[in-house]
């Protein structure tokens, strides 16, 4: 089964609407159909600020290499290790990668999708 995030831009009100929408399919026993994981970022800026060319370059290579420790991480990408853990520590606070029991990193999606609204 595909492994998808979709990323979009809104408020927190957005995310709690989502929260909402599933909780009263919840309690009506019936399936929610919405997007099951779902990450919103304030505006533009914020994302790109997260999501930098080279924490997709991270990310990627994470994917493709499954659960990674830092250390052979930062040897894949001939990163020092201050700095891919700094890339690391955003990713994960953001909810793009996860850590394992093992203190491994994973990045669990197959697919990240991303949605953003020119005009309300």
């Amino acid at each position: 089964m595909t492994q998808k995030i979709q990323i979009a831009l809104g408020t927190a009100s957005d995310a709690a609407q989502d929260i909402i929408a599933a909780w009263h399919c919840a309690e009506h026993n019936e399936a929610y159909t919405g997007t099951t994981e779902k990450l919103y970022f304030e505006d533009l800026e914020t994302l790109l600020k997260v999501l930098t060319q080279r924490r997709w370059q991270l990310l990627k290579t994470l994917r493709l290499a499954g659960p990674t420790d830092t250390l052979s991480l930062s040897k894949m990408l001939n990163w020092n290790d201050r700095e891919i853990q700094t890339d690391i520590n955003e990713l994960e606070q953001s909810g793009l990668i996860l850590r394992t029991p093992i203190d491994q990193v994973v990045a669990p999606w197959d697919v990240i999708e991303a949605q953003m609204r020119l005009a309300a």
